[in-house]
């Protein structure tokens, strides 16, 4: 059995491909809507026509142009400076009196846009309207107006300028005589500026607005393409935002298609180890483990050696039946006569202490922080083999008594126990200390599962991945989303070149009816290694 693996951002858009591609008909759809929504607000919606005028402007500056000399950069200035005027109040007022338009002022405005020609003294007046007379009359009402305003401003200002002349002209000649030169420079100027307030204009009229033959609807072609390539983007987010919605993926086929991972085992929702009571003042667990052992099997073949020595167990998120799987593959193990630990390493959502009727302290957190020893974390359940309640049961339907010591001892189980909780579980399960409690496992024990954290909720498992010989991913059928399960993959690709193999919990498939019943003790190791004895009389796992 091998795993498939995958590279970094190449599977995260492999992942995003395959969502698209699952939903090419809702891409279609939105994109189908969206051309035909185009098209019929195209055709239905009222037409607009635009007319254009267009303005030349010079100069306002008294002095440029007294000179005679105007530069093109002051003219291009003025263009600049005064456009703002087309669309002042005294322009738009006289504007509305012209047209005797029932239009407000504010309309009149909103109706125009002003474009000043970049390196040139151009300004554009371009009216819009419903009727193409309409929009020609605006532009060129707006045109004359602007015009008559500032020719009408420029004159007062030329006026006021020639007033300021004669009055100095005047004050020297009360001083005495003017010498022949002066006068003639008075006189000059004052002919000058006479001409100037009357027949000067600092805007001319480039071109009138003609009356358009057509409205300014956009081509149909144009809004069609524009429609479908924003179709195709709403249509691809509303796929992959439906992808994110999703319950969970309905099948054990559909997610072995989708993620493309071999399939070590399916666990039925049936197939739980829980607590059922007290037996002889003990808890006593129930197990369904025939799922458990074909898991066994199977795991056996993800490597070539003869099997991974350390086995990590996560899932993508919370209750997806990875801590269940670890118990039950663990329990599965020591039945088959393999010296096994069971390590809970998710310090955040410990399960094992009540899945196992273990004490929850002290345990792998414990250990890490210096705590305690390996010796005092260690646990041992013994696993106890009896009829089920059917067949303890009486004629009357009352259960029998059953004493766990009458019982066969089946298998002992190690198991660490979250212990103690931590505020700095990432921190403690990046330690040297982990790492050397990780290599005298591998040392003493023929199989080492990790219950691991879920790998999207936190980064606790990425730091255990390293270490590991293959890892199971468990995914809850009708639950898990196919875009956590496909996240979850690569993030455990990119932990390593180990196998990884799905395991499908939560499939309606038929449950064992064997009962056994678990019974908790403290491990105390004599010397130096720890040892869970192996059952002589057990099969070994081939």
């Amino acid at each position: 059995m091998q795993s498939r693996q995958g590279t970094g951002e190449g599977g995260d858009l492999a992942s995003i491909g395959r969502a698209l591609r699952r939903n090419w008909r809702l891409i279609l759809a939105v994109t189908a809507i969206s051309v035909v929504a185009a098209v019929a607000i195209s055709l239905l919606r009222d037409s607009t026509y635009s007319a254009q005028a267009q303005l030349r402007f010079s100069t306002t500056d008294t002095q440029q142009i007294l000179s005679q000399s105007p530069s093109p950069q002051a003219a291009e200035d003025a263009a600049a400076a005064n456009a703002e005027y087309v669309i002042a109040p005294q322009v738009v007022n006289a504007v509305k009196r012209r047209l005797d338009s029932p239009l407000t002022p504010s309309e009149l405005t909103d109706a125009i846009e002003t474009r000043v020609q970049t390196g040139t003294n151009l300004v554009a007046i371009e009216a819009q309207a419903d009727k193409p007379e309409g929009a020609a009359d605006i532009a060129n009402a707006f045109a004359f107006e602007t015009q008559a305003f500032l020719t009408e401003r420029q004159h007062d200002v030329f006026r006021r300028a020639a007033d300021a002349v004669e009055k100095r002209r005047a004050e020297a000649e009360a001083d005495g005589a003017l010498p022949k030169g002066t006068a003639e420079i008075f006189a000059e100027q004052l002919i000058r500026l006479d001409t100037l307030a009357r027949f000067s204009s600092p805007v001319n009229i480039v071109s009138q607005a003609s009356v358009p033959g057509s409205p300014d609807r956009p081509g149909l072609v144009q809004s069609c393409l524009l429609a479908l390539v924003l179709g195709l983007l709403l249509g691809s987010l509303a796929a992959l935002v439906r992808e994110f919605l999703r319950r969970g993926l309905a099948s054990s086929d559909q997610l072995e298609r989708s993620l493309q991972l071999p399939v070590a085992g399916h666990i039925p929702g049936n197939a739980m180890i829980r607590a059922t009571g007290e037996d002889d003042g003990e808890r006593a667990i129930e197990a369904h483990l025939d799922p458990f052992r074909i898991l066994r099997a199977n795991v056996a073949f993800l490597d070539s050696g003869g099997g991974p020595r350390v086995l990590g167990v996560t899932s993508a998120i919370a209750a997806e039946g990875k801590s269940t799987v670890a118990a039950g593959l663990a329990v599965a193990f020591a039945m088959g006569g393999a010296r096994t630990v069971l390590v809970e390493c998710n310090l955040r959502q410990p399960e094992q202490a009540a899945f196992l009727s273990l004490a929850d302290a002290p345990g792998l957190s414990d250990y890490l922080s210096g705590n305690a020893s390996l010796e005092e974390t260690l646990q041992v359940g013994r696993l106890h083999g009896g009829p089920s309640e059917e067949d303890s049961a009486g004629a009357d339907g009352a259960a029998a008594e059953i004493s766990h010591d009458d019982a066969t001892l089946v298998a002992e189980v190690a198991c660490i126990t979250a212990g103690t909780p931590s505020t700095g579980a990432s921190e403690l399960l990046r330690t040297e200390r982990l790492r050397g409690l990780l290599a005298s496992l591998r040392e003493d024990y023929e199989v080492v599962i990790l219950d691991c954290a879920p790998l999207l909720s936190v980064s606790d498992a990425l730091d255990l991945l390293p270490h590991v010989d293959a890892a199971l991913l468990c995914v809850r059928v009708g639950h898990t989303t196919e875009v956590q399960s496909e996240l979850a993959k690569s993030l455990l690709e990119r932990g390593g070149s180990y196998p990884v193999a799905l395991v499908l919990t939560g499939v309606e498939t038929a449950a064992d009816s064997s009962r056994y019943t678990l019974h908790s003790s403290r491990h105390k190791a004599a010397g130096a290694k720890t040892e869970v004895p192996a059952l002589a009389d057990s099969p070994r796992l081939d």
